[in-house]
């Protein structure tokens, strides 16, 4: 197949007006059956293609001319067919040979239609390829807190200055340079971290050369926004994740660390 890439920035693609301007249409993204719930592509897909979705087009060519379709994924032809009009079904079911998405990663679908000189396309659906499975990683530690799992108005570094997570070096797996690091954290009103959370937060670290050869450490420094509103008998969970080139390939259990900011024979709480 040709290498055909539409114009535009990968959502709402306009083609060059030619000489007699054309009206240029855009179509929702496309279905996709092999898929899950989170359109990470499932592996029957990889045996027998990749079905698509295309509903019937609002605007074919005039009985007796074709009508012709297009599929790209990140932008390369991979499904060309020609469609005599009247168009009688309510949608096409082209599918892609799976040799266009055998490498793990993120995949955006899109596809365009040529009715009488007139392009339409589609916005992008992002599909996922992951064919080996989420390697589980031991929990986040808390360098700072106590032998009983707190962090407390004794904490060095003090919590209102840092609350530092240390993320091991994984030997289930390794992580190599462009990864993604992603650290969940939310807080709760329990000593358990059950219960709805109080807040969430995601951090997202590109990982270098020079992180990848030790334990990496989130350092969280907002206390107004993820440590104030825990005052006593509380707690943070945290997990962390691996994500390469755009797919989840490790993560880990929550780790879970306690809260308490009273402050013994005061009626206020410890901070800044």
């Amino acid at each position: 197949m040709s290498e055909k890439k539409p114009p535009g920035d990968g959502k709402t693609v306009v083609s060059p007006a030619p000489a007699d301007p054309i009206s240029t249409l855009d179509y929702a993204p496309p279905g996709v059956v092999e898929v899950d719930a989170n359109w990470v592509i499932l592996d029957v897909a990889h045996q027998n293609g990749l079905t698509v979705i295309v509903p019937r087009w609002d605007s074919p060519s005039p009985d007796e001319l074709p009508n012709e379709l297009y599929l790209y994924l990140n932008g390369t032809e991979v499904f060309h067919d020609t469609y005599i009009s009247p168009l009688t079904q309510l949608e096409f079911r082209p599918i892609i040979d799976s040799k266009y998405f055998s490498i793990d990663g993120t995949y955006r679908l899109t596809y365009e239609t040529v009715t009488t000189g007139n392009h339409a396309y589609s916005d992008p659906r992002d599909l996922t390829v992951r064919r080996l499975p989420v390697v589980l990683l031991p929990e986040p530690v808390y360098p700072a807190a106590t032998l009983w799992g707190y962090l407390n108005c004794f904490t060095q570094p003090p919590i209102w200055v840092v609350v530092i997570v240390r993320v091991p070096l994984p030997t289930k797996t390794t992580w190599q340079v462009d990864d993604e690091l992603h650290l969940f954290w939310a807080g709760y009103e329990t000593l358990n971290g059950s219960g709805t959370a109080l807040f969430s937060h995601t951090v997202i670290k590109t990982l270098t050369a020079q992180d990848v050869i030790g334990d990496y450490e989130f350092r969280i420094t907002d206390f107004k926004n993820f440590i104030e509103p825990l005052e006593k008998d509380a707690s943070v969970r945290a997990v962390y994740s691996i994500y390469r080139k755009g797919v989840l390939v490790a993560e880990s259990s929550a780790g879970l660390v306690k809260i308490d900011r009273a402050i013994p024979g005061e009626s206020h709480f410890c901070g800044p």
